[in-house]
Order: structure tokens, then C-alpha cells, then sequence
């Protein structure tokens, strides 16, 4: 009986280690290129006559992260791992424009919308390559807070702000290199894809009439991270 117990206990305890070294846990710092693309309109409404004026136009613009990261990857066996992560992108440059002119006035409506920062919950799915090399893809559910600004461009014409939280699904793909296993150290490199809904605020303190703002931001995101392996 006492030789059956510390069979258990030993076969458990291989049982357990064996399950941990599957696990891998992380973390790391980031740096972001964001190329964002804006499909925007401005819509101008005039009170006295009811007539429409409106222009579409495609925004385009870089912006730059800093950023964390955490998460796990779990080896379903030597080569194929499923895993989570959160990452969370501080906007520290860059901002999103774009401009309506009417030949009839003298009059210059403009709109602005800035990312601020974003955070991303996501599952991943990858596969080693070799002893030191990983690729992955992931899919991930990516929550940005934008501040979007519009304004006439003519003397005491206020501001109308709107902040709000987007909700876009990210797709990504990217690869890891370990570059010092004594230290768990290892280099990343990601290239992720959002789409956002489309964005309206409607600017109802100009003199003579209405300015409808729309917005639909995607961005097209590059991130190099360096990440510790526990």
C-alpha cells in the first residue's frame, strides 16, 4: 500500500510538471506603427433654404504606440500551442483630418479624429518553427477610445467634441525569436488589421446651418515588442 501511494504521488507530480512546462507565461513592452484610413464625410445642412451640401473624402495618417502586453501560451504538444493575451497601446503621436470648403462661402468646415489609446483582448494560434522560432495568428476584440473634434473654421465658432469607445475585431499575424533562452528573452514582430463602425456627430452651433460629420476608421498596425518568458 505505502509503495501504491508514492507511485501516485510521483506519477502526479511528473503528471503536474509536465502540464507546467506546457504553460508559458509573458510579458512584454511595445512599440506600434498605426497607417489609419478614414472614410469621412461632412454634410453641410442650411436651416433657411433646406439645402444639402456634402463631400466625401478618404483620410489617411500615421500613428505611433507605446504599449504592454501579457498573456500565456499552452503546448498542445511539441509543436502546436493555443494561447491569450491582453495588450494595451498608448497613442503618443498622430492625429486623422479632413477638410470641406464650399466655393460659395468663405467658409471652411473641418473635422478631427485621434485615437487615444486602445486596449485588446485576443486568443492566439500558433506553431514552432524551430527550437527558437514561433508564428502565430491571432484574433482579438480591439476597444479604442477616439476623441473626435469638429468645427467651422470662422471667427467664435465652437468646438463640438464627442469621446467614445470603439469596437473593432482585430486580425493579426506575427512570429517570435528567441534571442537569449538563459534569460527567456525573445523579439516579436506583428502586423494586425481593425475595422471600426462608422462614427456621426452633428455640429448644431453654426449660424446658418448644420454640420453632419461621419467617420469609419481602419487601421493597417505594425508592432515590434520585446518579451520576457517565465
Amino acid at each position: 500500500m505505502k509503495y501504491t501511494c508514492l507511485m501516485l504521488v510521483s506519477v502526479s507530480t511528473i503528471g503536474l510538471g509536465a502540464a507546467q512546462a506546457r504553460v508559458q507565461p509573458y510579458a512584454g513592452v511595445s512599440v506600434s506603427v498605426s497607417h489609419d484610413t478614414q472614410k469621412g464625410s461632412i454634410e453641410e445642412r442650411e436651416f433657411i433654404s433646406g439645402g444639402r451640401n456634402s463631400i466625401g473624402r478618404k483620410s489617411k495618417t500615421m500613428l505611433y504606440d507605446l504599449g504592454l502586453l501579457a498573456g500565456a501560451r499552452y503546448f498542445i504538444n511539441d509543436t502546436y500551442f493555443i494561447g491569450g493575451e491582453i495588450s494595451g497601446d498608448m497613442n503618443v503621436a498622430g492625429k486623422q483630418s479632413a477638410t470641406k470648403k464650399w466655393d460659395s462661402e468663405i467658409l471652411n468646415y473641418r473635422y478631427t479624429l485621434k485615437r487615444k489609446f486602445s486596449i485588446i483582448p485576443s486568443l492566439a494560434f500558433g506553431a514552432k518553427l524551430s527550437d527558437a522560432c514561433l508564428s502565430y495568428v491571432k484574433v482579438g476584440l480591439n476597444l479604442s477610445q477616439y476623441k473626435f473634434e469638429g468645427k467651422g473654421d470662422f471667427d467664435d465658432s465652437p468646438y463640438v467634441t464627442k469621446t467614445k469607445m470603439l469596437k473593432g475585431v482585430q486580425f493579426a499575424v506575427g512570429g517570435e525569436y528567441l534571442v537569449s533562452k538563459e534569460q527567456g528573452l525573445s523579439i516579436r514582430g506583428e502586423v494586425g488589421y481593425t475595422r471600426f463602425p462608422k462614427q456621426k456627430i452633428v455640429n448644431k452651433n453654426l449660424p446658418d446651418a448644420e454640420a453632419h460629420y461621419k467617420a469609419q476608421p481602419s487601421s493597417v498596425n505594425v508592432k515590434f515588442a520585446l518579451v520576457k518568458t517565465f
